[in-house]
């Protein structure tokens, strides 16, 4: 099977591609399959050209891309023809005024298409249609840990003796696919709504637990936490961690729990502290798991300290707990960071290097450590940026964005920069067109984000470009207004497009909800810098 769509789309093409593989079907998707330095035109066709089935994801984007046009085109030459490849639209957006203008291709509308509003359920048509059965798989590791509680549970009929009755079973097992249910839609629905129903699914779990004292779940508690935080519902979030900290006294996770809806807060102390009562659980646990989470309990109190300022403590912490195996990926990428940000440039690339060569060996960036892999990723580059190896900078940023995550707008923000600030130390074209091309590129991906306005407005305040100067910074103002701006990098972009207006009382009111928040504002000193 080909599948074709529009790169905007890649996250969710991801998951549909691997839940088709492991339905043992064969599929084709040009940035997992494609091979490198071959022509794509050509490529294409001939996989399609040999394919039974041609699935289009469907989207607003997929109806503006050029590629997706020609693919459809040629694929649907050859089904006129030969009657294959056979044509499988799936929408993975709501209907709306997208679907009712223009078509990828001549009566694309009249085709029956998968509905991908409920992943599950489509997901299991896709691959019934190609021949497949499609099996859940859990997509987190905790989701274990959920599945493994659940059926620890004993079940007794007989009334003297009964401790969880058939009927609340089949409520936990029903509220709990409900729940993962939930997530899988959040991919290609409206997020915020989704996590919401994840949330009630969760509370309905908790009031049968709560109910019955023989039920032991510390799951729910900790899923619960999570998704409350997901919401910017701090508070609400340690509420819940703390119930699960009363109800298992042993179990570190709700202290992980804690510390991190202080570390989002900027609550850096709090953070530290709870991060160390969960280390001291974990090593006295007899639990495996929680043994083996000591890494990543040890890489957040390290990184808050860096972020805190203590850069020192937390190279002295580090040094200690950096050990030479893939488990230690997120120490060494630390590690770098914190010698990094002390000026010690040549020692942190060598450990940002090791720990990447770890994460690959792992293969963990495809899957949970995406995040973390690419910020190591970015430090690197600055590394060689700090160096003076501009060339080396450029070159893997350009990596980063062909090999590793091409559809990663937070990518295209840092060429953007590289171009901004070094364009002229790489002969690559006009520096100040090709910063605005990136800063462009990532809107294109990420359309809502405060940051790329603001700083591509930075990039027109100094070209004397007022007309479009004007134009981004009220792109900032209308998404504060519409989505309730609550997070400090957004508050910091924002003062930035007051300062860029020279409207000065505003960027003292950003200053002043910053400080009442404990966040470092150093980096308001820097504005001159960005703009002069």
């Amino acid at each position: 099977m080909f599948l074709s769509y529009a790169v905007q789309d890649s996250a969710i093409v991801r998951q549909i591609y691997d839940d088709l593989r492991r339905a043992n079907i064969k599929v084709w998707e040009f940035r997992h399959d494609g091979e490198r330095g071959v022509d794509f035109v050509s490529e294409y066709k001939e996989k399609i050209e040999n394919a039974e089935y041609f699935c289009l994801i469907d989207s607003p984007w997929a109806r503006k891309a050029e590629h997706v046009k020609s693919e459809c085109e040629f694929a649907i030459e050859r089904e006129s023809v030969r009657g294959y490849p056979k044509i499988l639209p799936c929408r993975i957006c709501p209907s709306g005024s997208w679907d009712k203008g223009s078509e990828v291709f001549y009566r694309q509308n009249r085709r029956v298409w998968i509905d991908f509003s409920n992943y599950r359920v489509a997901i299991k048509e896709l691959c019934a249609q190609l021949g497949g059965e499609f099996v859940y798989q859990p997509e987190k590791a905790r989701d274990e840990d959920f599945l493994e509680e659940m059926r620890s549970l004993k079940l007794f009929t007989n009334n003297r003796d009964e401790i969880i009755t058939v009927g609340e079973w089949q409520s936990l097992k029903e509220n709990y696919e409900q729940y993962t249910l939930s997530r899988d839609n959040a991919k290609v629905g409206n997020r915020k709504n989704q996590i919401k129903l994840g949330i009630l699914f969760l509370q309905k779990i908790l009031i049968i637990c709560e109910s019955n004292k023989n039920i032991k779940l510390i799951s729910p508690y900790l899923e619960l936490g999570i998704l409350l935080g997901e919401l910017g519902k701090e508070k609400a979030a340690r509420k819940t961690f703390r119930k699960a900290a009363d109800s298992f006294p042993d179990d570190p996770r709700p202290y992980m729990g804690i510390g991190g809806t202080y570390y989002f807060q900027k609550k850096h102390v709090k953070a530290i502290s709870n991060y160390i009562i969960c280390s001291e659980k974990a090593l006295a646990s007899k639990n495996e798991k929680h043994i083996a989470a000591l890494p990543d309990i040890e890489h957040n109190i390290c990184q808050v300290l860096i972020e805190k300022g203590s850069i020192n403590e937390a190279l002295k912490k580090i040094k200690v707990h950096v050990f030479d195996t893939s488990s230690s990926a997120e120490l060494l990428g630390v590690f770098g960071k914190a010698l990094l940000m002390s000026g010690n440039f040549l020692q942190a690339t060598s450990y940002l290097e090791r720990s990447i060569e770890f994460l690959k060996m792992g293969r963990m960036f495809l899957t949970l450590k995406k995040e973390y892999f690419l910020a190591v990723l970015f430090d690197l580059a600055e590394c060689y940026g700090q160096l003076g190896l501009y060339n080396e900078q450029f070159d893997y940023l350009t990596l980063i964005e062909q090999e590793y995550f091409p559809d990663e707008p937070e990518v295209y923000r840092e060429i953007a920069k590289f171009y901004w600030y070094y364009g002229d130390m790489v002969s690559n074209g006009d520096k100040n067109e090709m910063a605005i091309r990136f800063y462009e590129k990532a809107i294109e991906f990420r359309p809502n984000a405060v940051k790329y306005y603001a700083e591509l407005a930075s990039i027109y305040y100094e070209l004397n470009d007022h007309a479009l100067l004007n134009k981004y910074t009220s792109y900032c103002f209308e998404l504060e207004k519409k989505y309730q701006i609550r997070t400090d990098i957004d508050h910091y972009y924002l003062g930035l497009a007051y300062y860029l207006l020279d409207k000065n009382s505003a960027v003292a009111e950003r200053e002043y909800e910053l400080s009442q928040r404990n966040t470092i504002v150093k980096n308001w000193t820097h504005y001159k810098n960005l703009v002069s």
